[in-house]
């Protein structure tokens, strides 16, 4: 039922379910990396050096953010009944939205300053880095280091406030309620 979002598809957007969980699960990997560099610099995950799994990540990533779109969309503007517009929704949305973004910007700005091989199956990174790729070595640094603390910070964010939410089901071993993000 968890692993496989079997419950909700029985509706149109437990696709897009299904592809935020999984989606989440893979980025939470990326995010591991994060933390560790922030607490030990130099400190590699074996998983953090694949081309295979950057590139998967980016893309579910974007996936991700698509599939956040379309759920906002739909909650909020299309405003199906089951999926009511709350304040309580729209603050999980954003936290998803906003640590993958910090993510992908923390990778480019990281890639900017030391790029390898494997950071070239970080696709949105790798062109983040590109981007930013002019700025001196000080002023990438400054940006990632403030960028792994905006990382963080939103992550402490959702994990405090997954508990005293609706959304607890994302750490339970069922769901508790049948609604999608």
């Amino acid at each position: 039922m968890v692993f496989g979002q079997k419950k909700l598809f029985k509706e149109r957007v437990g696709v897009i379910h299904f592809f935020i969980f999984w989606g989440f699960i893979v980025i939470a990997f990326g995010t591991l990396q994060i933390i560790a560099e922030g607490i030990h610099p130099g400190f590699t995950f074996p998983w953090a050096e694949s081309y295979a799994f950057l590139f998967i990540k980016d893309l579910l990533s974007l996936i991700v953010l698509a599939g956040l779109l379309v759920i906002a969309y739909i909650r909020y503007v299309v405003r199906k009944t089951r999926l009511e517009p709350s304040a309580e929704a729209g603050i999980i949305l954003g936290l998803i939205f906003f640590l993958i973004l910090s993510e992908f910007f923390y990778s480019g700005f990281t890639y900017a300053l030391d790029p390898t091989p494997a950071s070239e199956g970080a696709f949105v990174a790798t062109a983040i880095a590109g981007w930013v790729g002019g700025l001196s070595d000080s002023a990438l640094e400054l940006g990632r280091t403030i960028l792994w603390w905006i990382h963080v910070v939103l992550l402490l964010a959702f994990l405090v406030y997954i508990p005293i939410s609706k959304h607890m089901h994302l750490i339970m071993c069922r769901s508790t309620s049948g609604s999608a993000t």
